[in-house]
Order: structure tokens, then C-alpha cells, then sequence
């Protein structure tokens, strides 16, 4: 009976121009290989939870889910609290946020092999409403952008860009009243209101370098309104790991935060699109989730996860 269940969501971009089958015949291929035996599925998203509940009964320890940030949010979502379960990511979406944080290749073949040999951590989760994260959440100019995203019909770094780039020039300021572990603050002319698990958006735009998903707490991280020059300097920043440095960027730790919005904001959870009301509160949920790292980290990249 095989310890190892591949999850592989069919709605990815990326799984549908390689083929479900080929995808799943790669990873019977590689498992044979490595002398183990695996399970592989297509994602039923009205099973999901049944799968899930039943998989240790199975004989199952290791959920791999095949996708992007909002297929690993899916698998994972459900997983929190089981802590017989473990969780694995095989980045085949766009911008892979979590995956890329954690050491898996964002090569197909390579990842299902380190998936051959793994160890595990627990780490933090966050609950957005009354939505489930493990990467970042969010309201403001990101989710515009993860909303116009999930409704263009192009995918990939470029049309990221372009999305950002019409709402750079449409998205208005906001102003948010929060609560940071029970501390009130108004934020003005705020562009980007995200709450960090982890340390980046995706496609390695760092927006919290010093994110751990272990230590118990995320990153508020807000960023204000400015001109366009000035903001694709901060965009620039992202990509170099210094994005918190600038004047406008504010990073908090903590691990509550009760946030009042004048008016509904866009929102999202690991880069998919979520309806919140005007109050929306995040908590992190420590040591939630076991999650799988493929054993050739080092224990220093370990710890920086």
C-alpha cells in the first residue's frame, strides 16, 4: 500500500498543457525507479475533504499536491490539525510563492524526485475570516491584481505584469483602521495591506525576507500610495530582497490583527480571489501543518524557512 498520494489539480494551467496522464505516468515512472510505490489522482474538489479525512486509514502519510499556491492552499487548508498527515508541494502554477520558499523544484521531474526522499517540519498557519492560508493573505492593490489575473486569459510572469500594471494605474488608496495584538492604528493611503506567513508573493518578489513559518507569528506589511516612478522602484526592491527598507513599505509582527475597511476591499488567500466583509480578522495558527522539505536542505536553509 503506498504512503505517498499525488493530488494534481486539472484546472492549472500548466496541468492541462502537459496532460493529467503524462503528468501521473512521470511520477509512476520515477517512483518505480526509486524502488517505492505512490498513489496518484486528479483532483475532485467535491472529494477533496473525503479524501483528505480518509487517507491515513489508507495507509496514506504523504499528500503531495500538484499545482500552485491555490491548489497547495486546497490540500493544506484541509490538512491543518492532522498532524498524521503531511504535506508536500510540487510547484505547477504560476507563481509558486510557498514552493519556492521551500525547496522544492519548480522543474517537474526534479521535484517528484526529492519527493522520493523528505523530512518534515511544522509550521504555522493563518486563519483570514474564515479562510485557512499558509503563504500570505491579503486586501488592496495584490488582490486586484490576483483578481484581474484569475480572469485573464494568459498566464505566466508577462501577464502578472500587465495586470499590475493596470492596477498601478487604477487602484485607488485605502484607508484601514486595525487592531495589531489588540493595539489600534489607522492606516492612510495604503496601496497593499498583507498579512505574511511566508516571504514571498510568488515568482521571488520578496515582500517579507524575514518571514519564518515557524516562529509563531506573520508580518503586516502595508504599503503607501506614491508616484509611479517611486512605486516601480519598490517594485524593483521586491526582486532584490529589500522591499521592506523602503520609507513607504511598514513591517509589524504579530499575531492578531483585526482590520476595519471604510469599504470592502478587494481580498485573497494565497493568490486566489475570497469575498470578506468590512471586518476581517487574522490569527496564525502555530504549528498547524506538517509540511514536507526534501531531505538535501541544510539545516541552515532549514531554519531560515
Amino acid at each position: 500500500m503506498p504512503e505517498s498520494l499525488f493530488l494534481i489539480n486539472p484546472h492549472s494551467a500548466k496541468v492541462r498543457e502537459k496532460g493529467f496522464e503524462k503528468l501521473a505516468a512521470e511520477i509512476y515512472a520515477i517512483y518505480r525507479a526509486g524502488g517505492a510505490t505512490v498513489e496518484v489522482r486528479k483532483i475532485d474538489f467535491s472529494l477533496l475533504a473525503s479524501w483528505i479525512e480518509n487517507a491515513h486509514y489508507q495507509g496514506i502519510k504523504n499528500i503531495f499536491a500538484v499545482g500552485g499556491d491555490g491548489t497547495a492552499n486546497a490540500v493544506g487548508s484541509l490538512m491543518v490539525g492532522k498532524k498524521h498527515l503531511r504535506l508536500g508541494i510540487i510547484p505547477l502554477g504560476s507563481g509558486n510563492g510557498l514552493a519556492r520558499n521551500v525547496g522544492f523544484s519548480t522543474y517537474f521531474s526534479l521535484a517528484v524526485k526529492q519527493s522520493l526522499s523528505t523530512q518534515y517540519i511544522e509550521i504555522d498557519a493563518g486563519k483570514f475570516g474564515e479562510h485557512i492560508f499558509l503563504n500570505a493573505a491579503g486586501l488592496g492593490l495584490d488582490a486586484d491584481v490576483v483578481t484581474r489575473y484569475q480572469h485573464s486569459k494568459t498566464r505566466g510572469m508577462s501577464a502578472y505584469a500587465i495586470e499590475i500594471a493596470k492596477s498601478v494605474f487604477s487602484y485607488p488608496a485605502q484607508q484601514y483602521t486595525v487592531k495589531i495584538d489588540g493595539k489600534p492604528e489607522t492606516l492612510s493611503s495604503i496601496w497593499v495591506l498583507s498579512v505574511m506567513n511566508g516571504t514571498q508573493w510568488g515568482y521571488d518578489a520578496v515582500s517579507s525576507p524575514d518571514s519564518l513559518i515557524t516562529d509563531g507569528y506573520f508580518e503586516l506589511i502595508t504599503l503607501r500610495k506614491s508616484f509611479i516612478l517611486v512605486v516601480l522602484f519598490d517594485f524593483f526592491l521586491l526582486f532584490i530582497r529589500k522591499v521592506h527598507l523602503s520609507p513607504r513599505v511598514k513591517t509589524i509582527r504579530c499575531q492578531k490583527i483585526h482590520i476595519s475597511q471604510v469599504a470592502e476591499s478587494p481580498a485573497h488567500v494565497d493568490g486566489e480571489h475570497i469575498s470578506v466583509g468590512k471586518e476581517i480578522e487574522a490569527v496564525i495558527l502555530p504549528k498547524a501543518l506538517c509540511l514536507l522539505l526534501p531531505k538535501t536542505l541544510t539545516k541552515e536553509k532549514i531554519a531560515s524557512i
